[in-house]
């Protein structure tokens, strides 16, 4: 009997052991540039990678017509980073929250990138070199 209640114990960890461990998907995007979905009890993460390089979790990104360079908006906090393929930089931009972006408008020629955000806030200019 107790190895009965042993086992159905087991089994019942086992099983909620299972059930905790996050399910991941990896969307290749372009450039070498990667997003890694992962879904657990907790929420979802949304990690950005650049080849086998993790950039950071992102809410949301952009990356340059040429590749070069990915800017995104972190989870956690809204920080702005600029990660440049060049020198394998990465650039915080922006550390305070400075609100949810909307849309990234990449002009390498002048080296810029203009970030739009949802709020009525004022789009900002950041160099990209």
């Amino acid at each position: 009997m107790k190895l009965i209640v042993y086992t159905l114990v087991f089994i019942a960890f086992s099983l909620q052991h299972i059930w905790a461990v996050a399910e991941s998907n990896t969307e290749q995007l372009r450039d070498g540039y990667s997003l890694q979905v992962s879904q657990n009890e907790s929420g979802q993460t949304r990690q950005l990678y650049y080849k086998e390089k993790l950039l950071g979790e992102s809410q949301n990104y952009s990356i340059s017509p040429s590749g070069e360079y990915v800017a995104f908006q972190n989870a956690s906090g809204g920080k702005l980073f600029l990660y440049r393929v060049s020198d394998d930089a990465l650039q915080l931009l922006a550390e305070e929250s400075t609100g949810t972006v909307k849309s990234y408008d990449w002009n390498e020629t002048l080296e810029i990138v203009r970030i739009n955000f949802d709020n009525n806030q004022e789009a900002q200019n950041f160099a990209i070199e």
